[in-house]
Order: structure tokens, then sequence, then C-alpha cells
């Protein structure tokens, strides 16, 4: 219990990462796999994810994948604006966009604290 009173941002940082990638299967399961740009964005943030626990990257990556992820999830929810969407699954790849820029924020400030 300990170790969680320490460590409790990584919780929080794991539990929104593995929201984002049920919502990235969830998306892929019911369209097709985020392919391009968006693609290689989420792949390099989930590398990040897991390395950013052991080595110092910088303060600066993880606003680089703020800004990424939020101009991903405006393209994504202004295309189906465009179509005229009101279903909720059409707008999970940009939900999961904005829960990864949400898990960039709270790794700045916990590299911001451990540092």
């Amino acid at each position: 219990m300990q170790f969680l009173k320490e460590r409790w941002r990584y919780v929080v940082e794991i539990l929104l990462l593995l929201v984002s990638i049920f919502l990235v299967y969830s998306y892929s399961t019911l369209f097709d796999v985020p392919e391009g740009a968006s693609l290689y964005i989420l792949l390099s943030f989930a590398l990040y994810f897991v390395l950013q626990f052991f080595l110092k990257l910088g303060l600066t990556l993880p606003f680089i994948f703020i800004v990424a992820f939020m101009i991903f999830a405006i393209q994504e929810w202004n295309t189906h604006q465009a179509r005229e969407s009101f279903d909720l699954e059409d707008y999970q790849l940009a939900i999961a966009f904005v829960v990864n820029a949400l898990n960039g924020a709270l790794i700045y400030f916990e590299n911001k604290l451990r540092w």
C-alpha cells in the first residue's frame, strides 16, 4: 500500500493508457486500424510511455505529443462532424487522442516533480 501512496501518478498514467488502448482497439474493430501519421504517433507514444519510466527523456517530448494528439483529435472530430454523425462510436479515436494528450500532460508534471 505504501507503493501506491508514493507512485499514484504511475497508476493514473497506466490507467489512462489502458483506456486509450481500449478506445483505439474498439475503434479498430468497428471501422479500420488507424493509418498513416496517427498510427505512427500512437506507436511512438506507447514506446515513449514505457521508456519514460526508466530514462530521463526531457520535458519537451510530452509537449510534442500533447500538440500532435490534439491536432489529430480535432481532425478526427471534424471528419465525423462533416458527415453529421451523432454516433459515439465514430468519435472513439478522437477521444483516445484526447486521453493520450491528457496522459502527456500528466507525464510532463510527473517528470517535473521527479527531476
